[in-house]
């Protein structure tokens, strides 16, 4: 809750500055993909995983009838695997294009090194 009140106060104190703003809308987004990563896609991918094992249908033999057969989560876990694939790739490009070095520092320190000119255009 507390991390709420900071974030909802930045909020406030960075409406006259619309780059401050934009790198807010940025972090939200980066958070929420984030989070349909961890909470949604890893444990699919795990759920399917385990269903394709013969030895773990005699613990949970309902996994079957959940994803429809082995096929079906061999088929899902593939799909699921191409879309982490995609999401890292997409991110490592946009660390390459924004600049590896800056991007490095800003996740290290969380500060974004930006030049005085573009400051103040």
């Amino acid at each position: 809750f507390g991390t709420f009140k900071k974030r909802k106060r930045r909020r406030k104190q960075n409406m006259n500055n619309p780059s401050r703003l934009k790198s807010e809308t940025k972090i939200w987004s980066d958070w929420w993909s984030s989070q349909t990563l961890l909470n949604r896609a890893l444990p699919l991918m795990i759920a399917t995983g385990l269903t394709m094992s013969p030895g773990f249908n005699a613990v949970a033999p309902w996994l079957l009838d959940v994803f429809g057969g082995r096929q079906s989560a061999r088929s899902i876990h593939f799909i699921v695997m191409l879309a982490l694939i995609a999401f890292f790739v997409v991110h490592m490009l946009m660390v390459v294009a924004a600049g590896p070095l800056n991007e490095i520092r800003s996740i290290i320190t969380g500060w974004y090194r930006t030049d005085a000119e573009a400051d103040h255009e």
